[in-house]
């Protein structure tokens, strides 16, 4: 509930916020959600945004790295966050991923591993497309535009972006789910799910 709680709360503070394509969500089952990434925000507005039902299977695996004091551990714990480290070792963050979704869980999983430098959609790691192969699993592609203005990354939140009279809008758009045969080439798959994001981020 963490998430959602304070995505209800820095949801108003972050000028519009329109949310397209909530009908692919699937309505049952497990999936993986794969927006790409674009500020601090990003998963905030997500839990805020999302029905209920399906919020409340989520789970996210994170970098460990942000998740070394005692309070972010707490907060990793209470937000249904997995850290781990990718940089030495990829398997626990493909275990993590694959026991959460075969039990039945949401996981949401930004493929480019880290927050865009520019706001654009970059290059995506293979992670999501080797769990929906595996497990046969969709994956539903997710497209943010607008949160990079406000908060890009390594620079500070721009009040001005979150001024009721600036203007500025956040849009999120949900694609249909997509499936991948489990003989698939990985890269030709990861390529296929990065295009998809790409596409719906450009048509914003």
């Amino acid at each position: 509930m963490l998430f959602r709680s304070l995505g209800r709360i820095v949801r108003p503070l972050v000028a519009r916020v329109d949310i397209r394509g909530l009908e692919h969500l699937p309505a049952s089952g497990a999936c993986i959600i794969c927006p790409n990434h674009q500020s601090y925000l990003d998963a905030f507005l997500l839990c805020s945004l999302f029905p209920f039902p399906v919020f409340a299977q989520l789970f996210f695996v994170g970098a460990v790295e942000y998740f070394e004091t005692d309070f972010t551990k707490w907060f990793a714990r209470t937000a249904n966050l997995v850290p781990v480290d990718p940089d030495s070792n990829l398997v626990p963050a493909m275990q993590a991923g694959a026991f959460g979704l075969a039990h039945g869980k949401i996981l949401v999983l930004f493929p480019e591993g880290e927050r865009s430098m520019d706001g654009t959609v970059r290059r995506f790691k293979k992670g999501a497309p080797i769990l929906a192969q595996h497990l046969g699993v969709p994956i539903v592609p997710v497209a943010i535009k607008g949160a990079f203005d406000i908060w890009p990354r390594n620079r500070g939140l721009s009040w001005s972006r979150i001024m009721p009279w600036s203007g500025h809008r956040v849009t999120i758009t949900i694609g249909e789910p997509m499936r991948f045969d489990e003989s698939a080439d990985y890269t030709e798959s990861t390529r296929q799910l990065h295009d998809r994001v790409d596409a719906l981020w450009r048509a914003n």
